[in-house]
């Protein structure tokens, strides 16, 4: 939400500006193609040296893309997730980073105590001003991490004593009974469910029901299935259950699923254009007028 926000924010003022500056947004709130889309278009360019924007993300690139930027304005973390946001600029060391400072880190951040564990955020955030204004070296980054999780400290807050439980329980796991969902479950705290936004839905309704007809035929083989089935969830996302406030659903979902599938449908508004790749995505808390659920 607040990655949206920014994005709103920035377009309104470039626009009233009448700057010809691009503004993208990449979350995680995209249906899988939309995303697919993005990440490729992040990554072209992050390759081109003369292109010039800005993008605004959230966590999903700090480990999985291979992008390149000139300057990263980022909000504080703990330590361990901030050198991989760091690796997304000047990655291929060829800028001069001589004449300023290329990470500007705000203190202020979101996610404390659900995304990262208060005690190990306070202390990477103490440390790294030990480092302000300087720049950071590969055995910097090496001793930043060891000084956060240094053992002595470390071993009488919540996050080890959480950590030792975790370790100690997988000694209780049967590995031939025990998937990656479940893992997701007890481990990471994530229960979601696969949704489809209204928009998206209406837009290939008759793409969807040749899909979701095909899949009720008898005798079609695994691998077939699972090619179409895999087209159906291009056009979809999942979202976190903690929205739903122990309901089954978060609000302004469909309780049923498109049938033959575990897809729940969705009228919250979903907010993207395919020509010019820009948009809010799914957008939380805010449904498309003239809906109703089932």
């Amino acid at each position: 939400g607040k990655a949206q926000d920014i994005y709103l924010k920035l377009t309104q003022q470039l626009n009233y500006r009448k700057s010809k500056t691009e503004v993208h947004l990449l979350h995680s709130k995209f249906i899988r193609k939309h995303r697919t889309a993005l990440e490729n278009e992040i990554m072209k360019f992050s390759g081109d040296e003369n292109a010039s924007g800005i993008w605004v993300t959230t966590q999903i690139v700090e480990a999985s893309l291979d992008i390149d930027f000139d300057i990263l304005f980022t909000e504080m973390c703990t330590v361990d997730s901030l050198l991989q946001r760091m690796g997304r600029c000047n990655r291929a060391g060829r800028k001069n980073i001589l004449q300023g400072g290329n990470i500007i880190v705000y203190e202020k951040a979101s996610g404390i105590g659900s995304v990262y564990d208060k005690e190990i955020f306070s202390r990477s955030l103490s440390i790294l001003k030990e480092y302000s204004g300087n720049i950071i070296s590969e055995a910097d980054k090496i001793e930043l991490i060891n000084k956060v999780y240094d053992m002595e400290y470390i071993k009488g807050t919540d996050y080890f004593k959480k950590l030792d439980r975790y370790i100690r329980s997988l000694h209780t796991i049967d590995p031939l009974d025990y998937d990656m969902k479940k893992a997701d479950k007890d481990f990471r705290k994530i229960n979601s469910i696969t949704v489809m936004p209204d928009a998206v839905y209406n837009e290939n309704q008759k793409l969807i029901e040749n899909i979701v007809g095909f899949l009720k035929v008898h005798g079609i083989s695994r691998g077939v299935r699972k090619i179409f089935y895999e087209k159906l969830s291009s056009l979809t996302m999942d979202i976190g259950m903690f929205s739903a406030k122990n309901k089954s659903v978060p609000d302004n979902v469909d309780i049923s699923t498109i049938e033959n599938t575990q897809i729940h449908r969705t009228c919250l508004t979903y907010d993207f254009d395919e020509v010019t790749g820009k948009g809010r995505g799914l957008v939380m808390g805010e449904a498309e007028e003239n809906n109703f659920i089932i």
